[in-house]
């Protein structure tokens, strides 16, 4: 058993991510980190009493080569004797019509095929392949774009059915191990066009974060989005208590009693957030909140 696979069994134990008897859904583009994990589940499906599949979405963005990536992960479905399921879309029609950017759409539309195919096979649960590298970036995004904790809490190990084995292995630490075990997988040319800001961060700014900073990086930026994690939940309970006791909620309105300002002056922010967004599901920023709160402070007319 390689270190890289120590890791990652004692963070599904730590984390109670597989139960006896799981029929997993691998979510597999055919890249190091989804054929990373579907060997691995495979490799010990008798160990955690689990059964799996796997689905792969067909973004039609990169004409000959989705096709390949397709019928790779198919080939690779078929020799390891593990059900496989893929769909071909419009991901560049999808995002025009719903005015979303192309990650975004690709994003949308896996995971929704996703949860069509899991009642299809009878699966319970999604396995993503997300890593340590992929929650750096994560973070670093949102940070970037002004997020507030939830942003900073990177990618969750687990929400809903959606389960993340992975996030605490090394991309590089994963690619080695394939290439050392002769386990074939694709490179997405993409991944090197750094218009899109993930790549940018990925290729640009973070190598140069670890060559002059931290070489820990990846590391640290994990414990420190758990521990906003962490801080996130703390304050959302605070929050639904302060909502339930100041917070009234009519069909187009939503009242606050204007003693909220004395009482919880530190997570007003949050409160307001929370309660626009849950009833009009309308993401507001810190900008937003500041606004709100120089109107509690206006005196009457």
């Amino acid at each position: 058993m390689s270190a890289l696979e120590q890791t990652i069994i004692k963070f599904i134990a730590e984390n109670c991510l597989l139960n006896e008897g799981d029929k997993l859904l691998i979510a597999f583009s055919g890249g190091a980190d989804s054929v990373f994990a579907l060997s691995f589940l495979d490799k010990y499906k008798d160990k955690y009493k689990i059964q799996i599949c796997a689905f792969h979405v067909n973004h039609s963005l990169r004409g000959s080569e989705s096709d390949t990536d397709e019928e790779f992960c198919r080939v690779m479905c078929k020799n390891m004797n593990i059900e496989f399921y893929s769909e071909k879309v419009n991901v560049s029609a999808f995002a025009k019509n719903r005015k979303l950017s192309i990650e975004e759409a690709a994003r949308n539309i896996r995971y929704e095929k996703l949860n069509d195919i899991l009642r299809i096979s009878n699966s319970n649960k999604i396995v993503t392949a997300h890593n340590l590298d992929d929650n750096t970036e994560t973070v670093l995004l949102n940070l970037f774009r002004g997020s507030g904790l939830k942003g900073l809490s990177g990618i969750p190990i687990k929400r809903d059915n959606i389960i993340r084995p992975f996030l605490l292995a090394n991309k590089n630490k994963i690619i080695l191990y394939l290439n050392k075990r002769g386990i074939k997988f694709r490179v997405d040319s993409t991944n090197n066009e750094n218009q899109f800001k993930r790549n940018y961060l990925r290729n640009e700014i973070i190598p140069k974060i670890k060559d002059q900073i931290n070489q820990g990086v990846d590391q640290n930026i994990f414990k420190f989005s758990q521990i906003a994690k962490n801080s996130e939940i703390i304050i959302n309970n605070e929050v639904k208590n302060i909502i339930s006791e100041f917070v009234t909620f009519t069909e187009s309105e939503i009242k606050i009693l204007k003693k909220i300002k004395i009482v919880a002056p530190l997570i007003m922010g949050e409160v307001f957030k929370q309660t626009i967004e849950e009833k009009f599901s309308v993401s507001i920023e810190y900008d937003n909140i500041l606004s709100i709160q120089k109107i509690i402070d206006l005196q009457v007319g």
